[in-house]
């Protein structure tokens, strides 16, 4: 297939899934229990960065299968959302307004799950070449099609609607086959266990890429890896919500926020649009995550331990004056953040270049000494051979010579001399 009948087809599946929003959103709002609008539009966007990643990736480098996976998941997903959203207006909202809704929501479920499996598995298991890492991992490729394939099909034969929404619990599948207890039963061994062993090999297989990876796929694969640790966090969130009933983290907003950095990442990995910056990220997002998680804990201890011990100090029977000194607690709290923000910041960002970045803190401190060295040492020789050490040991190139050029003497031409 020609390039140019490739990005039509890559183009045309993006314009599909972009139309298929437009009824699904009409769909969930008018449902009861609706999401807010502003949740709706940013999965709506999410999605989107999905299909027009994938669509980039697989218009420009057709026969790598990473822009199709984005492509299939985002199409998959919308689909069945539509899916289910259709099934609750024809059922709920307005009954036998619209056809074939329970046989809508039971492949709605399916597809929506595709879309998910597809990027928690083939996704790692294919990125960034969109091919297998060796051919020893076909095992794990055909299970996972296997595992997928059997999950999804359990919820298509289920014999209840449970499956896509919890409002349709009480109306039958009509394709359904499989009693519910079975097909419970079933999404557990196939949809859970060995669906999570999938994903474990998957990862494993990405952690063996990048041992054996060079420059430039390393650098893509951290691209993945910095995206999968924002989305696992943005995961643990919603968790904390969930169990703290903080409608506010649990909300699909904080999940879909999370998601929103996977296609980013794929897309400057694969494409290798500043490939390279992903290494300044991931420096700046540990200096200042961790940063801000210490600063927010002492300014929390400041304000709380200060204000406590005050209270302890005045006494019940003058507890209510010492709150007036509460805005000058919250103020030489303020006060103390603000000084310790340089100092901890140089710390943290001495003790990550040394834990992370070995090689570039230990260059910094060669080259620290050798300026010290050019203040004390005078001596010709042994300074054009600490210099030609210094540039091996920091750069370590092919070659390194010092030239010391006299009046009107023309350059080396070599390239490898320093």
């Amino acid at each position: 297939m020609k390039l140019r009948a490739v990005a039509w087809l890559a183009w045309g599946i993006w314009t599909i899934t972009l139309v298929l929003n437009a009824p699904d959103l009409y769909f969930s709002r008018m449902n009861p229990g609706a999401d807010p609008l502003v949740s709706n539009l940013i999965g709506l966007l999410v999605f989107m960065a999905y299909a027009t990643v994938g669509a980039l990736i697989a218009a420009r480098r057709p026969r790598n299968a990473v822009g199709w996976l984005l492509l299939s998941a985002a199409l998959f997903t919308v689909a069945g959302s539509l899916g289910i959203d259709y099934a609750v207006y024809g059922l709920l909202t307005r009954p036998g307004a619209l056809p074939a809704a329970a046989l809508a929501n039971a492949l709605g479920v399916a597809l929506r799950s595709m879309g998910f499996y597809l990027i928690v598995t083939f996704l790692l298991l294919l990125f960034p070449t969109g091919h297998l890492p060796s051919p020893r991992w076909r095992w794990l490729a055909w299970l996972t099609l296997v595992v997928t394939a059997l999950a999804c099909l359990s919820q298509v034969l289920d014999e209840k609607l449970a499956t896509g929404s919890a409002q349709l619990a009480n109306f039958t599948n009509p394709i359904g086959l499989i009693p519910t207890a079975a097909a419970d039963a079933l999404q557990t061994i196939f949809g859970f266990a060995l669906t999570f062993v999938c994903i474990i090999g998957c990862s494993v297989s990405v952690v063996m890429r990048f041992r054996r990876a060079g420059g430039v796929e390393r650098q893509q694969i951290k691209w993945l890896a910095f995206a999968g640790m924002w989305a696992a966090l943005a995961f643990l969130v919603v968790i904390v919500g969930a169990f703290t009933n903080n409608i506010y983290l649990a909300s699909s907003m904080t999940f879909y926020i999370g998601l929103a950095g996977i296609p980013i990442a794929v897309g400057i990995a694969v494409l290798r649009h500043r490939l390279f910056d992903i290494d300044l990220i991931i420096n700046r997002a540990l200096v200042y995550g961790l940063l801000t998680a210490l600063l927010a804990g002492l300014y929390f201890a400041g304000v709380v331990g200060a204000q406590s011990l005050v209270n302890a100090m005045a006494g019940r029977e003058i507890a209510g004056r010492s709150a007036q000194g509460q805005p000058f607690v919250i103020v030489v709290t303020t006060l103390v953040i603000a000084a310790l923000f340089q100092p901890l910041r140089r710390g943290l960002q001495r003790a990550i270049d040394r834990r992370f970045y070995r090689r570039k803190y230990d260059a910094a401190r060669t080259l620290a000494r050798f300026g010290e060295t050019l203040r004390t040492d005078v001596e010709l020789g042994a300074l054009t051979d600490h210099l030609a050490a210094v540039v091996d040991e920091t750069m370590q190139p092919a070659h390194v010579s010092v030239w010391l050029r006299q009046v009107g003497e023309r350059p080396p031409l070599s390239g490898d001399a320093v």
